[in-house]
């Protein structure tokens, strides 16, 4: 087996009305009409020999479903087979006291 390095990127933002996680590889790629449903259910890339494991397709179309259902949003963006692939997840902040009390300890005065 012959192993080629890929570069995996994780990036976190933050600001005061919303954070975003985006994770980014080099190497594999996602084709344009896979992108188009690729957060569907039970949707698959092409499996190739490489990749004889596959999973029932559900991962993806569950991530949408609850980064939707917190008001967030999430997407996928590829140039290609080969080009590497992004993903980036964003999700809204509560303001002020909201959200401090759900990052505060149970048990917390102050929450």
């Amino acid at each position: 087996m012959t192993r080629i390095a890929t570069l995996l990127t994780l990036s976190l933002c933050l600001t005061p009305i919303a954070a975003s996680a985006q994770t980014s590889a080099t190497l594999i790629g996602i084709v344009q009409d896979t992108l188009r449903v690729l957060f569907k259910p039970f949707v698959q890339a092409d499996q190739g020999m490489d990749r004889a494991n596959g999973g029932l397709g559900l991962g993806l179309a569950l991530v949408k479903g609850l980064v939707e259902l917190h008001g967030g949003s999430v997407a996928a963006r590829s140039a290609g087979p080969g080009e590497g692939a992004e993903f980036v997840v964003r999700l809204p902040l509560g303001t002020g006291a909201a959200a401090c009390s759900i990052l505060a300890p149970r048990g917390d005065p102050a929450a």
